[in-house]
């Protein structure tokens, strides 16, 4: 059950990593639709993965900025299933603090609320998996040694909201496979490297045994 947690939690962690990236392109790019290619290709350069944009991509000003984005998909790693993705979400809606990030380059940003987020995770014979991110960010370590100073200086969010969510899990090693549908979570205040609050509930079906 906690191993399901930890895959849950990465699968977020992923959404929540292409929400902050597709927000501060549109933030920064002004017209969401018109630079679609430039969000795809920052998500490929970012996560070494293809993002897939089918629907709506709205920015808000009023009351603050804010993004909506419908039927998006995150695929999966080279040598998986190319052909499904590795997530994907009916919506998900992020707003963020315009100040904190231009003036102190800190990312504030509201409620993340996702509705029908569908993940599927796998794991290899050899130990390899689909929900391992490499990173694929150029390194800004200069020829001195010195690391140059971080785009983001702190990263605050207000929690994740998920709502009829489904996560599905294949153990290629032992043959198991585990389904969590009729997912609702909802986390408190996420900081830098400070403890969360989550309440869920989920129906757990182990696939393996109904086979």
């Amino acid at each position: 059950m906690k191993s399901l947690f930890k895959w849950l939690l990465i699968a977020v962690g992923a959404l929540l990593a292409l929400g902050v990236a597709v927000i501060i392109a549109v933030v920064t790019l002004v017209d969401p639709d018109r630079f679609r290619p430039a969000m795809v290709a920052a998500v490929q350069q970012s996560t070494g993965r293809g993002l897939t944009l089918d629907g709506y991509v709205g920015l808000k000003l009023l009351p603050c900025c804010a993004v909506e984005v419908t039927r998006a998909a995150l695929g999966n790693p080279e040598g998986f299933d190319a052909a499904e993705p590795f997530l994907r979400v009916a919506s998900v809606r992020l707003a963020i603090r315009l100040w904190p990030l231009l003036s102190r380059r800190e990312v504030e940003i509201g409620t993340v609320r996702v509705a029908g987020l569908e993940a599927s995770l796998v794991g290899r014979k050899d130990g390899s998996n689909n929900w391992t991110f490499t990173d694929t960010t150029p390194d800004s370590t200069p020829a001195g040694g010195e690391p140059e100073p971080a785009g983001i200086s702190a990263f605050n969010l207000a929690g994740i909201s998920l709502e009829d969510a489904r996560v599905d899990y294949r153990d290629e090693a032992d043959g198991s496979r585990y389904r969590v549908d009729r997912l609702q979570l909802d986390t408190g205040a996420v900081k830098d490297g400070a403890p969360f609050d989550i309440s869920t509930s989920f129906r757990l079906t182990d696939l393996a045994d109904n086979s």
